[in-house]
Formats: C-alpha cells, structure tokens, sequence
C-alpha cells in the first residue's frame, strides 16, 4: 500500500514561501514543467523534514495534484480503481470513490510496472478527470466527488481505444 505523506519542513525555515501556496493542478504543475514559482530556497535546510500528516491511500504510479486547499489522488485497491480527495491540512479523507478495473497486463514490461493506474488527475473547472488502466476516461465534481457523465448514456465513463500509451483529451471551460 502506498501512502501520501506530506512533509513540512519548509514551513519551519525562515523567510521561505510554502510550495503548497501554488496549485498543482496537472501531470508535472500548472505549466507542465515541474517548476515551482516563486520559491526561494532557506538559506540553511533543517536537519530533518517533520511529518505533517499521512494517509493510506492505494498504489499506483499516478501523482497527486493540489488545488483550493485539497489533494486529489488516483490509485487502485483490491481490483478497483479509486479517486480520493484529501484535505491538504489534515489528510482527512473528504470523499472516495471506487469502480472496478481489472488488471490488464498486454503491453511490454507490464510484469515490471504493476497494476496502474499510470496517468495522473487533471483538474479543471471544478472538476477531477481521470484516465483508468482500462482506458475509462471519468470526471468528478472535485468538491463532492459527484460523477458527471462524459457520454451519451449517462454512465459516466467512457472507454477509449488508443493505439499508443499517448491521449489528449480538450477538457470544457467553465466562463
């Protein structure tokens, strides 16, 4: 089981900015970068960095992202992949959601990669999208973890097909 700990040492280093301050709402930050702006290193780090909180929240390759105070995360338990919404405070779990997406080990080097899921959350307007191993694309109101349909049907799920591990998927905005 993988567990999301967030650890704080920063906060204790003087006349440093927190890097929670910006959001972190995509695979790699808001530019698809892996920077952090506006971070200015302490001049001296601590020792150790202190535990803040910690949470059990499945396994997975898929990285959390980070907006208005919450941790959304994408993992799988026990045959089933889950969303989770996190308080980034606290990591008291907010709301969890689950469906069932068996292994599927067809490709090259699975054997070594495990289970999945792989892709990381987007978030946007309001809402958490996902990319299953099964290649079911899901939304979720971030708040609520409500499910909105993607499709005709009113499922909530869509399966894709793709040839390749590579998607692009034109997320709705929001005015």
């Amino acid at each position: 089981m993988w567990f999301l700990p967030l650890l704080c040492g920063l906060a204790a280093a003087p006349h440093s900015r927190l890097v929670a301050a910006q959001e972190w709402t995509q695979c790699r930050g808001p530019n698809r970068d892996g920077r952090v702006d506006d971070f200015s290193a302490p001049a001296a780090w601590p020792q150790k960095l202190k535990l803040k909180w910690r949470s059990e929240v499945g396994a997975g390759y898929s990285s959390p992202v980070v907006a208005k105070g919450k941790v959304h995360v994408h993992t799988r338990v026990a045959g089933c992949e889950v969303v989770s919404c996190l308080d980034n405070k606290t990591g008291k779990i907010l709301w969890r959601k689950s469906y069932p997406a068996p292994s599927i080990k067809n490709y090259r080097n699975a054997q070594s990669e495990g289970e999945g899921p792989y892709s990381t959350p987007v978030l946007s307007g309001g809402r958490l999208y996902t990319l299953g191993v099964t290649a079911i694309l899901s939304c979720f109101d971030a708040e609520t973890g409500a499910r909105h349909s993607l499709n005709e049907n009113g499922s909530g799920r869509r399966k894709m097909t793709c040839p390749t591990r590579r998607i692009s998927v034109r997320l709705p905005t929001r005015e």
